[in-house]
């Protein structure tokens, strides 16, 4: 199971949310290169693409992931109490 607050939204809403924001967080990165350690990742546009690759795959998923209650939106506290009893 993963749980996340993120599970909250619709996926036109996280789509929308990327499509808004990708452009800008982007260029932060590139601006900031130099502050990363680029061990697994070539450079920002690799970093870029994995990131992408990774929210698709969520996206395509969620709609059988959430009938088979792999994803949980849990709130900080629940996330912790999860945590701390070992519950998978």
């Amino acid at each position: 199971m993963c749980c996340d607050p993120v599970y909250q939204f619709q996926n036109d809403e996280i789509c929308q949310r990327i499509d808004d924001l990708y452009p800008e967080i982007m260029a932060k990165i590139q601006q900031r290169a130099d502050n990363y350690y680029w061990k697994s990742q070539i450079g920002v546009e690799q970093l870029g693409e994995s990131r992408v690759h990774a929210i698709s795959t969520f996206l395509f998923d969620s709609d059988v992931g959430n009938r088979e209650r792999r994803y949980d939106l849990a709130p900080l506290q629940r996330l912790a109490h999860l945590f701390h009893t070992g519950v998978r």
